[in-house]
């Protein structure tokens, strides 16, 4: 079931599975890409890309590796997170570049305006591609998440590898603020989230004032008796920011 005048394809990017919505019509469209959670789906995520769709806006949301069609994982067992969570967000960072070619050759894509989004693990992997491909994207609208991944690590307690922890110190946006500095974001965390700490976030963004400021259209917001949820009031706040710019 779709909103009026909202049209959903189902893509297969190379590898990656994909939805897209968007509105009618010929387009051009301003674009953006939602990226899901841990334990989650692209198909758990089309009614908040419709909620975009229905603002005029073309949304892709692709399948994370180890989700939806691309396989699954005991996402509750023991020690699984520690072992592939990193690991899903350095995978969808490589693989943003095919998501970009689909988007700028087999759609009517608005030259210039290209956002993402994304819940939890989503949001934090949103900062990561911005601070990775910062000349492609334009603005983020991040959901419970946390851009200091080295502190996200260490307040969950998880042990990598050498290598996916020198990968993590490598992509971790906070080591990557030059890259941020001139991008538009807004930050949006629920208070009471006991899954993504949203202080975690909150010292991000100090951090970042302190060592190269923040412009007016960089944003973190928090929101009261709010949980490891978007709520509609956040999904609000995120379409009223992507507006401003489209």
């Amino acid at each position: 079931m779709n909103p009026i005048g909202v049209v959903e394809t189902k893509h297969m990017i190379e590898d990656i599975p994909a939805v897209l919505l968007k509105p009618e019509g010929e387009g051009p469209f301003p674009t953006l890409i939602f990226y899901h959670g841990w334990t989650s789906d692209k198909e758990n995520q089309r009614f908040r890309g419709r909620i975009f769709a229905s603002y005029g806006w073309q949304v892709l949301i692709p399948d994370a590796p180890y989700h939806g069609e691309r396989g699954q994982l005991d996402y509750e067992g023991e020690g699984v997170a520690e072992e592939y969570f990193f690991k899903v967000i350095f995978q969808e960072i490589k693989e943003f570049p095919k998501l970009l070619k689909f988007l700028e050759e087999e759609t009517k894509m608005k030259k210039n305006t290209l956002c993402l989004s994304g819940h939890s693990m989503g949001a934090i992997l949103s900062g990561g591609v911005l601070a990775k491909y910062p000349d492609k994207i334009t603005n983020v609208v991040a959901y419970n998440g946390a851009w200091d991944w080295e502190k996200l690590r260490q307040d969950w307690d998880a042990t990598l590898p050498e290598e996916e922890q020198q990968e993590l110190e490598r992509l971790n946006p906070l080591a990557n603020l030059d890259s941020l500095v001139k991008k538009r974001f807004l930050l949006a965390n629920g208070e009471d989230d006991s899954s993504v700490n949203p202080m975690l976030q909150k010292d991000f963004y100090e951090k970042m004032k302190e060592k190269v400021g923040v412009k007016e259209y960089q944003t973190f917001l928090t929101f009261e008796d709010t949980a490891h949820v978007t709520t509609t009031q956040m999904m609000e706040e995120g379409v009223l920011f992507l507006e401003k710019w489209k």
